[in-house]
């Protein structure tokens, strides 16, 4: 008898714990929403304009490959930052692997 008891019990705390789960995810969303909406602003405001990202990785390591031969290395590195948002660190050792 005891068990049937526990079954219901356990079915509403699993509801309950949906549905304020839901709630957390519905809250976070809108906050997610509002500093989009501020980062936007800020954004305009300042004048940035927002890139396109670079899909085609194959291209552009073609791209880098091509500026490596003909001995434009610190052309390369500088498109690997414009392409992919690297330091100049990070973007020196990407060109040293290809």
């Amino acid at each position: 008898m005891e068990f049937w008891m526990i079954i219901p019990i356990a079915i509403f705390g699993f509801i309950y714990i949906v549905e304020k789960l839901n709630r957390i995810e519905k809250k976070n969303d809108a906050r997610l929403k509002r500093m989009e909406d501020k980062l936007k602003l800020i954004t305009k405001e300042m004048g940035i304009v927002e890139r396109e990202p670079e899909i085609n990785k194959a291209e552009i390591n073609k791209e880098l490959r091509q500026l490596m031969e003909e001995g434009k290395k610190v052309k390369a590195v500088k498109r690997v930052r414009e392409a992919f948002g690297f330091s100049l660190l990070e973007a020196k050792q990407y060109v040293d692997k290809l």
